[in-house]
């Protein structure tokens, strides 16, 4: 009688389950409006792999001290990024923004010859694919801002990305909870802590709200959640 009642409950319990990861998208660190647009978990996790690569390289051409950050914060970076690279062309749309000159949407490898030359080359190219859709999406954003009252030159930068935001809000959103950021609130102010399914987080890696904290935090995590 135990027997059949645990398997029973285990059965109701795989039902559950199921019926949870239903909404769920495997292998997807973002999906928007139900596949007009995902980005893979593989994806994000390359891009910011080039990312944490690169960034101590492109300090040192400039002269500053490399400075190591959390993994995380460079992965929700990219997250954020591939979101905006779907909807930003489709705001510009919206607004009838004009389209960047071609010159402004073109990354031309050999003037990052100094940082890729000393990457991993599939790093390097993922570095290289990274700066490409940073610069379209900071292209396209900038005219879009230029649609808006009272835009400038000076701000038409950060009034096209705000508008884009603003935009995204239309959109239907899933992100992989590792990420650490809800898809229904892309301009939160503080981001939630995650990097992992399966290591939990130190107390010292809850503590990113405080910014006198950041270097005790980092020192805290692994190296595989280190960024730089």
């Amino acid at each position: 009688m135990r027997r059949r009642h645990l398997a029973v409950v285990a059965a109701v319990a795989a039902a559950a389950v199921l019926s949870a990861c239903s909404d769920m998208h495997p292998g997807a660190a973002i999906v928007i409006n139900d596949d007009d647009y995902r980005a893979s978990m593989d994806e994000v996790d390359e891009l910011t792999a080039a990312l944490c690569e690169a960034s101590p390289l492109l300090a040192e051409a400039q002269g500053a001290p490399a400075e190591e950050s959390e993994g995380i914060e460079a992965r929700q970076y990219i997250t954020g990024l591939l979101i905006q690279s779907y909807i930003t062309p489709l705001a510009a749309e919206d607004v009838g923004a004009g389209e960047p000159a071609p010159e402004e949407l073109t990354v031309n490898p050999d003037d990052y010859a100094n940082i890729t030359d000393q990457m991993d080359e599939d790093k390097a190219d993922d570095f290289l694919r990274l700066l490409q859709i940073g610069t379209e999406v900071g292209a396209w954003q900038a005219n879009i801002g230029l649609e808006q009252p009272d835009a400038s030159a000076a701000n038409a930068a950060e009034a096209g990305q705000q508008y884009v935001l603003d935009y995204a809000e239309d959109f239907d959103i899933d992100i992989d909870p590792r990420l650490g950021i809800d898809g229904d609130d892309l301009q939160a102010q503080t981001l939630g802590r995650s990097g992992s399914i399966s290591v939990a987080q130190s107390r010292a890696a809850m503590q990113r709200e405080n910014p006198d904290q950041a270097e005790a935090v980092v020192e805290a995590l692994p190296r595989s959640q280190v960024c730089g």
